[in-house]
């Protein structure tokens, strides 16, 4: 119901909900336009003032015709904020994915944007690009992070 709370730690937005993420190239067409299928594409967020909480699962069955360039998840619930530098994303868990070993997923939403720049991340040799080809026609990848609106 409606409040006439005035406190200044009192919260003025939040908001629950669900999103449907995507693998890109460096094209960022929408969904499926380059032929890639999926057989779990879901997010959830929670949004508090000006800052998004989210997870999302991605799982390929389908490359399509993706070109072999930088990767990037798609559909972030909304636009990244274009102050405050970029936000770091976890990946927690994938697998199916052509990546060297000792490399993990790693990536930035980027300022501006509703998507996320994937790269891959070695203790020795540090970031690189995270290809469209490291994704394989049955890879996953769970994604959490936060970012400024």
């Amino acid at each position: 119901g409606a409040t006439t709370n005035v406190d200044a730690n009192t919260l003025d937005d939040y908001e629950e909900g669900t999103f449907t993420p995507w693998v890109s190239d460096t094209s960022h067409s929408a969904a499926t336009v380059e032929g890639e299928a999926y057989s779990t594409r879901l997010g959830f967020y929670t949004k508090i003032g000006d800052t998004v909480f989210f997870n999302a699962r991605i799982t390929l069955t389908s490359l399509g015709s993706l070109a072999n360039t930088t990767s990037y998840v798609e559909g972030l619930p909304f636009t990244v904020g274009a102050g405050g530098g970029r936000y770091g994303v976890y990946f927690s868990e994938g697998g199916g994915l052509a990546l060297t070993a000792g490399h993990s997923p790693a990536g930035i939403a980027q300022p501006s944007t509703t998507y996320i720049t994937m790269a891959q991340w070695s203790v020795t040799t540090g970031s690189s690009s995270f290809l469209t080809s490291h994704w394989t026609a049955d890879g996953a990848l769970t994604v959490t992070g936060s970012y400024k609106v």
